[in-house]
This record gives structure tokens, sequence and C-alpha cells, in this order.
């Protein structure tokens, strides 16, 4: 059983900024109901056997959207609920998610997409195809205001850096190659997110996502690991970014 995990539990501040009425950016469109984020992101998910939606911020409204389009789609969508939305970081509504993956005991293989991407479906689906782990990386110029490092070190360590405040990057050590993620991975090795989930302390799941994706991916087998470069990538963080793809969902 293969499993997909989308996370769009956040308050969306930056792309609610000015406007009247806050939306919940994952399900904002302007004409079209199907021209979403979240829509096209599960369209791109046609061969897994469930889906899970980890959801805060409007968590109604989320689930409400999901009810009107979820027969249109082959695969099973769950949706839940992280209480710890506006308190914890993004590394909680990844734990949410993978405890639902895990308690199905034939999952065998875990995708999991930040919400707030539009990426294009030839490039989805090769890391949908691929047996290895799988980490993305993108062609956009790494920005502070808006990118997630990832490079690897001198130890070729796996290592992922993003400052919450917008601010600069700072990297103290060696390092031998540095991307802008694509901030989607797959993890093809259920013992290693087993492994993983049992090491981690609480108060790592409180804050990034890239605190799990670190430790899964240096556990894995480097030969195990497939580096898959997204041909057409944006990360909404703005309706100027969601303007920019909008066509293309």
């Amino acid at each position: 059983m293969k499993c997909a995990i989308i996370t769009v539990a956040g308050c969306s501040e930056r792309f609610n900024r000015d406007m009247e009425h806050p939306r919940l950016k994952c399900i904002f469109y302007h004409k079209e109901k199907r021209k979403t984020l979240l829509y096209s992101m599960l369209k791109k998910c046609v061969g897994y056997d469930k889906v899970i939606v980890v959801g805060g911020y409007q968590f109604d409204s989320l689930q409400t959207y999901i009810h009107e389009f979820e027969g249109e789609f082959p695969f099973l969508i769950e949706t839940v609920y992280n209480p710890f939305f506006e308190k914890y970081g993004s590394g909680y509504s990844l734990f949410v998610g993978m405890k639902a993956c895990l308690e199905n005991q034939d999952c065998s293989e875990i995708l999991f997409a930040e919400g707030d991407l539009a990426v294009d479906e030839e490039s989805f689906e090769m890391i949908r195809q691929s047996e290895k782990n799988c980490i993305t990386v993108n062609c956009e110029d790494i920005c502070s205001a808006r990118s997630v490092i990832l490079y690897t070190n001198d130890k070729d360590e796996i290592k992922y850096q993003y400052d919450t405040s917008h601010g600069f990057f700072v990297i103290t050590e060696p390092f031998y190659k540095i991307y802008n993620s694509g901030q989607i991975w797959k993890m093809s090795e259920r013992n290693i997110v087993e492994a993983v989930m049992e090491e981690m302390p609480e108060e790592e799941w409180q804050g990034t996502n890239l605190k799990f994706i670190e430790r899964y991916f240096n556990k894995a087998d480097r030969k195990n690991v497939e580096i898959m470069r997204i041909k057409y990538w944006i990360n909404c963080n703005t309706r100027n970014d969601f303007e920019r793809c909008e066509r293309d969902l």
C-alpha cells in the first residue's frame, strides 16, 4: 500500500496579507473551484492508495472542499486535524500525517508534499515511479526570503536549512553541494520511518518538518536515495505567486 501526505495546516499569513476575508491558501481560487493548489496536487497523486491531508487553520472549510470533490479521485482521501497548528511548526503536521499512514500495517511507501506547491505532472510522476527514496530539488534561485536549502556537508550528511524569519542563510560547516529544495520527499523504507519516529524527541516534532527529513535520509543507504529535479516549481507564499501558476493548475 502506498500513501501520500499533504500538509496544509498553516495560517497562510503572507498569502492573506491585506485580504479582507482571510482564506485557506490551498483551496483559494478566483473563478474555477478546481483551480486550487490542493486539487492540482490531488490530481497528481493518482497511483497512490490513500492520501492523508493534514489541516488545522479553517479545517471545516478544508473538509467541505474535499467532500465536494473526493469522488473524482481513484483513492481514499482522509483529513486529519493538527490541534497545534498555531503553536507548533510544520513538524507536528508531518507527525500527525505519518501516524495516520503507519496505522495501516500494509503501508510500504510514503510520499510527503508541502501543500502550497505548484509542480509539473511529469516531474511528479517520475518521483512516484521511482523505487528509491526520493529527495527533490528545483531550478529556482536560492533566496533566503523563500527558499529551503538542501546541502551535503564534508561528512556526506544531508542537511537542510530554513530561516523562519526570512533573513539570511549562514552555513557554518564545509559543504560539497547546495540545492534549492523541492519540498517533496518519498520514503520507500517503512522500517526507517518507524525507527526515526521512535527516536525523535517530542520537542523536535514541534519545530520544522526538516528534522525528520534529515534523520530519515541520513539513515537510508545513499545508494537507495535519488535526488530528482522538478522542472516546474512554484512555492505559493503570496497571492502573486498563486497568480503566476494559476493557469497551470
